[in-house]
């Protein structure tokens, strides 16, 4: 546990008088998360001002308050009693939170290799895989990301893809307390633009692909791109793989020239550091060669779809970019298990596959009914819908794809949050060229249980959206809701099995 003095701790970012110098047992920035003896970081929210948990973490135990000097629009410079708790303002406090941090956890990410992994799809696949082919050949590694924090088999759930800075440097921390080696993180656009990973000493980075998502939030592809690119303009980056299928992957390596080591991964490009020349799916992953400066070799993936196969590429160029051999590299391939909610197969006694996957963009959706077609050679059922209080030019988008990609397509409500329902729901069918064939069932559940009925033997069902998500947001509120139980249960009922 880390423990410092609040003078050690801000030296040089602000004063505090000695008389006001405690000991800090812990830092945090969610009031839920204060335990007695902590300092709590009061920072506006979107829709909350910097004040509003203050009180909150104080009753939970916190002796110190860092607030910003500006908080309320006065410059505060002193600090003062409030409550029995410690106020201190601190000069840009949001801007040195990296720092702070930091340096309360004595610097984690100096102690351990810390892979950054960006992308529109595929970060939490790649962060897997390459947490899991380190352990697998020696050296314990950790994740941070959609699916939680911490090592593998021990992670616990996490809010955010990218968390803020102070419980980034919190898991990287207990990650190197216990053992670990190093550390794949999933670094989202906000998280960049939001300054949750300032001062994480990154070692290298990935970029999987750049689609449409998140412009409701950077408003254009380009503000969307110049984020991502932001993990890459790093002083202390020591090497960077990049997807050169992507045009941003492209544009993205062109810059990196003569800043670090590069490494391109293609499925289709010969001649770049680590290029797929043969694929060959199977009813339970693909047989694949690989060629490039690590030499030839052969391997075997139990991963569905040849997106999955470049996520292993870019993952394969991590660990062989940090000295694995690949002699250790390829047994420890064939024992890759998929992330909960990536494609996640269920089969049912009479022959229907169904399958859980995350996908919630077009281009992940549409590489998601691809990897299915190529493993069915009857109908493929797709149940999606849109989430609310997002990006709602992507919803057409969706609706062309999974027209273009499955037989039957049934449209369903995915965390319609302060949204109408039937409003996503209107913008969805307004991408289909032919509405009157798709159903609209707004019960999720009910919509799982009516694809799981209309299947036949060997029939692919694939369930898209929520992928791990044990929730469903609506009206501000979070319902417990897991595709992967309804999907069993579905199953059963059609199996005839109570």
């Amino acid at each position: 546990m880390c423990i410092t003095s609040l003078s050690k701790l801000l030296q040089n970012i602000a004063e505090v008088p000695s008389v006001f110098d405690v000991t800090i047992h812990g830092l945090a920035t969610d009031s839920r998360q204060v335990r007695p003896g902590d300092a709590f970081v009061a920072l506006a929210g979107s829709r909350t001002p910097a004040d509003h948990y203050i009180d909150e973490a104080i009753d939970r135990g916190a002796i110190v308050v860092l607030e910003d000097a500006l908080a309320d629009g006065e410059l505060r410079t002193e600090c003062y009693e409030h409550r029995g708790a410690l106020r201190v303002p601190v000069p840009r406090l949001r801007g040195l939170l990296g720092k702070i941090a930091d340096r309360f956890f004595e610097y984690p990410s100096q102690c351990v290799r810390v892979i950054g992994i960006t992308g529109t799809n595929g970060k939490t696949s790649v962060a897997q895989y390459v947490a899991q082919l380190l352990t697998h050949t020696g050296s314990l590694c950790g994740v941070i990301g959609t699916l939680g924090n911490g090592l593998l088999g021990a992670v616990e759930p996490g809010s955010h893809t990218t968390p803020d800075v102070v419980a980034v440097n919190r898991a990287i921390a207990r990650i190197h307390d216990q053992q670990g080696r190093a550390v794949a993180m999933e670094v989202s656009s906000h998280a960049l633009d939001q300054g949750r990973i300032d001062r994480v000493m990154i070692t290298g980075a990935v970029f999987t692909n750049l689609t449409r998502d998140h412009l409701d939030y950077h408003g254009s592809m380009e503000a969307y791109g110049a984020a991502k690119a932001r993990l890459f303009a790093r002083e202390e980056l020591h090497f960077a793989v990049v997807n050169f299928d992507d045009p941003f992957g492209r544009q993205l390596y062109q810059q990196l020239e003569g800043k670090c080591d590069r490494v391109r991964y293609s499925l289709h490009e010969a001649q770049v550091e680590l290029w797929l020349t043969r694929y060959q799916p199977s009813a339970t992953g693909f047989e694949a060669s690989v060629d490039g400066i690590w030499g030839a070799f052969d391997i075997s993936a139990p991963l569905l779809g040849s997106f999955n196969a470049s996520n292993l590429l870019a993952a394969m160029g991590v660990v062989l970019s940090l000295g694995v051999p690949v002699a250790q590299l390829i047994p420890a391939v064939a024992k890759l298990t998929s992330p909960p909610g990536r494609l996640e197969s269920y089969l049912g006694a009479n022959g229907v596959q169904v399958v859980v996957d995350y996908a919630h963009t077009p281009d992940a959706l549409a590489n998601a009914l691809a990897a299915l077609r190529a493993h069915t050679g009857q109908r493929l059922i797709c149940v999606f819908g849109c989430g609310g209080d997002r990006d709602a030019g992507k919803r057409p988008e969706m609706a062309e794809q999974a027209e273009r990609g499955a037989d039957l397509v049934i449209v369903t409500d995915d965390n319609p949050r302060t949204e109408s329902p039937a409003a996503i729901v209107a913008d969805i069918m307004a991408g289909f060229a032919n509405p009157q064939a798709a159903l609209v069932i707004h019960d999720r559940a009910e919509a799982i249980r009516r694809a799981v009925s209309l299947a036949q033997a060997g029939d692919v069902v694939l369930v898209a959206g929520k992928g791990h998500e044990s929730w469903q947001e609506v009206a501000g509120e979070k319902l417990p809701f897991s595709d992967a139980a309804h999907v069993r249960r579905a199953l059963r009922l059609r199996d005839g099995v109570a």
